[in-house]
């Protein structure tokens, strides 16, 4: 799948880049939500396409230096502390942009004709009057609403979870729990009378007195009914693709790192891998459920664009739990393997209504080709405690079942990194392939790689593991 010197073929990559560029060429783009420095690729994609000098409505000013070739650039607070905050800061920020961001895009756009790119999962499609390209209306925002999503497995004849809907009182809960516990406790999904959500900040795991309290509190402030289904040990792991017009792109499975959080009931997301390769029989499971959903999607909403559904693989197989009409973490780690296309790019045209000119099977062809070839994976955590030296770093290697700090001159399997934000820190972590066991899951080294960075930093990172595979 690769050529000689390891590079992925490069002539249906640039065909779909140049079939993406068509939707940008000639026009405005406003870049919205990350800090300015970030986006200097996603300017270099848009140059390389042909499109105007790009507008960026930054998350604050960040590190490093504002790209080039930008007509200008503003900022406003979106917040770091988890991707929820930042994801419902950013619908807001659509709906009620302040006055010196009108201004700003005004300024920049008089027509109003500028394309918005939000890349978050936002409820809406316009922002002041203008296309949010990779927005969603009402209709496609509906299906991530954890408390109804088993109408689709249900319609597809998809083995799922069984589940109750209640009140968000205690006794309700209480009662629901007691039902439905199969020896491991219960996982709770907030409604979304709250805003939009990241699925595993928001869920609880509830398997005793003590996080039943903390469930409860948590879920109260917030909501007024929830969804209560049996906690499964397994591997958490998803898959993504993009309804086009003519057909479902699917990709390959990926890896959740979802960890027990330091409250009894919390679970913390730290990102994902792309090196989970699951058993030849539940890849293909999981490949074909997520191109019957894409179907279903496109046949029942229109929907079009990225989307990804999450679940659990178990002794019995993939079990589903959750749908994104949007794209997530895995899409932003797949993306680095298709240089010059970013796939917030390639979000925003397909979501905002542009015909490629290539049938699915195609652009599948292109995609999965080029993630086979090279894995990756984003492991991070959000710190409230400061870093005192931005960008300070510590190599990590294997010893054993164990992470340790690297030995000079020694191999080293994965780096630590702790960077600043306004908020606090933040706490990455590089993994390479020799970081995996046999299981090829990441998450246990994650959780063991943070515990080290509160060991150098008193980052609070510490006391996090990972998820049950077995009972």
């Amino acid at each position: 799948m690769s050529n000689g010197d390891g590079r992925i073929p490069a002539t249906g990559h640039a065909d779909l880049t140049a079939a993406v560029g068509r939707f940008y060429r000639g026009r405005k783009v406003v870049l919205l939500g990350r800090d300015v420095p970030q986006y200097r690729l996603r300017v270099q994609a848009l140059a390389a396409m042909g499109a105007q000098e790009p507008f960026i409505v930054g998350n604050g000013i960040g590190l490093g230096d504002i790209p080039d070739k930008v007509a200008g650039y503003c900022t406003t607070d979106l917040g770091t502390l988890s991707f929820t905050d930042t994801a419902r800061a950013t619908d807001h920020l659509l709906a009620a942009p302040p006055r010196h961001v009108v201004a700003a895009l005004h300024a920049y756009d008089p027509d109003g004709s500028a394309l918005v790119l939000a890349e978050s999962n936002v409820t809406r499609n316009t922002m002041a009057g203008r296309q949010v390209a990779d927005g969603r209306p009402a209709e496609w925002a509906v299906l991530e609403d954890k408390l109804t999503v088993d109408r689709i497995w249900d319609d597809l004849g998809v083995t799922r979870l069984p589940y109750e809907v209640v009140a968000a009182t205690r006794n309700d809960l209480k009662a629901v729990h007691r039902r439905l516990d199969l020896g491991q406790g219960t996982i709770w999904y907030r409604d979304m009378n709250g805003g939009v959500q990241v699925t595993f900040e928001q869920a609880r795991w509830v398997r005793d007195d003590e996080g039943f309290e903390e469930a409860v509190t948590a879920v109260a402030a917030e909501c007024e009914r929830v969804k209560v289904t049996p906690f499964l040990p397994g591997t958490p792991c998803g898959i993504n693709g993009f309804v086009l017009s003519d057909g479902v792109v699917v990709l390959r499975p990926f890896e959740e790192l979802v960890l027990e959080g330091p409250e009894r009931s919390q679970l913390v997301y730290a990102g994902c891998s792309t090196y989970f390769d699951p058993a030849p029989e539940v890849r293909d499971e999981i490949r074909d459920l997520a191109r019957r959903v894409g179907a279903w999607m496109h046949r029942e909403t229109g929907f079009r664009g990225a989307f990804s559904i999450g679940g659990v693989q178990t002794a019995k197989g993939f079990i589903p739990l959750d749908l994104l009409a949007r794209g997530n973490t895995a899409h932003r780690v797949m993306s680095t393997t298709t240089p010059g296309l970013p796939w917030g790019l390639l979000q925003g045209a397909v979501a905002g209504g542009h015909d490629l000119g290539m049938p699915a099977a195609q652009v599948e062809r292109i995609l999965l080709t080029a993630v086979e070839h090279q894995r990756g994976a984003a492991v991070a955590l959000h710190s409230t405690a400061p870093c005192s030296i931005p960008g300070r770093s510590r190599w990590l290697t294997m010893d054993g079942n164990r992470l340790r700090l690297s030995h000079k001159n020694e191999h080293s399997d994965a780096c630590l990194v702790q960077d600043t934000l306004d908020t606090g820190s933040i706490v990455i972590m590089v993994a390479g392939p020799t970081l995996l066991g046999r299981d090829r899951r990441l998450a246990g080294r994650a959780a063991d790689g943070f515990a080290l960075s509160e060991a150098l930093w008193n980052t609070g990172l510490e006391g996090l593991r990972p998820m049950p595979v077995s009972g």
